[in-house]
């Protein structure tokens, strides 16, 4: 997540999501941001939705208005959504996430004990979990969610949401094989996925309490259980 993306129709469908289930299961939620520093680059852009409101702001009307402030006042920054009304008994991780991999242990464990009783965390990388064309020493590490470091939560009783973009691919088989491989580290547990455009969102039932059930009627894109 960069600060320059705030605002932006992903950042209106995560926000709904989130604000969705914390309504529905009255869950207390763990933001890892996992900032990386802007860029200057065009990516945060697609906020052409806030000028259909007729499309959009019905799926989250006090949102959709919240966001539409934001923007018209230029105040594109990740504490105008912590320090508002927009959700409650949520925690924030906001420092910024170490560039490499490796410097990325200690980062975990200082902030473990803080959400460690949270019963969803959730986890924003730039571009969602780790592929194999990028390297662990790159410069662009920080921008995925590696899939090993899923280890470090598999013990918290705890669900995990994970932003993910769609590459260029089939979709189906794409989903399934992200699936695949976080089943290995959560080998029991159900997997959902709720998918928009160009986004989706994997969500693991970690936690001892089992999800009974989604009141579908609240939730916008394509559900799955996987």
């Amino acid at each position: 997540m960069k600060h320059q993306y705030f605002g932006d129709i992903n950042d209106f469908w995560t926000y709904g999501l989130l604000r969705q289930l914390q309504r529905q299961f009255d869950w207390s939620i763990a933001y890892f941001w996992l900032l990386t520093p802007d860029d200057g680059s065009n990516d945060g852009r697609k906020i052409d939705y806030l000028l259909s409101p007729e499309k959009y702001r019905n799926h989250d009307p006090e949102l959709f208005d919240f966001l539409r402030n934001s923007i018209n006042s230029n105040n594109r920054h990740l504490n105008v959504y912590e320090n508002s009304d927009m959700t409650s008994d949520s925690f924030f991780i906001s420092d910024l996430l170490p560039q490499n991999f490796h410097e990325r242990k200690e980062y975990w464990l200082r902030h473990h004990q803080k959400i460690i009783n949270s019963d969803l965390i959730f986890f924003d990388p730039d571009n969602g979990i780790s592929v194999p064309s990028v390297k662990k020493s790159s410069n662009n590490a920080n921008k995925y969610l590696w899939i090993e470091e899923l280890e470090h939560f598999k013990d918290l009783d705890s669900n995990l949401l994970i932003f993910q973009y769609f590459p260029r691919v089939e979709r189906e088989s794409y989903l399934q094989k992200r699936v695949d491989e976080i089943r290995v580290i959560f080998k029991n547990s159900r997997i959902f996925s709720f998918s928009h455009a160009h986004i989706t969102f994997f969500l693991i039932e970690n936690s001892k309490e089992k999800i009974s059930h989604f009141d579908e009627s609240i939730f916008t894109g394509n559900l799955r259980t996987h």
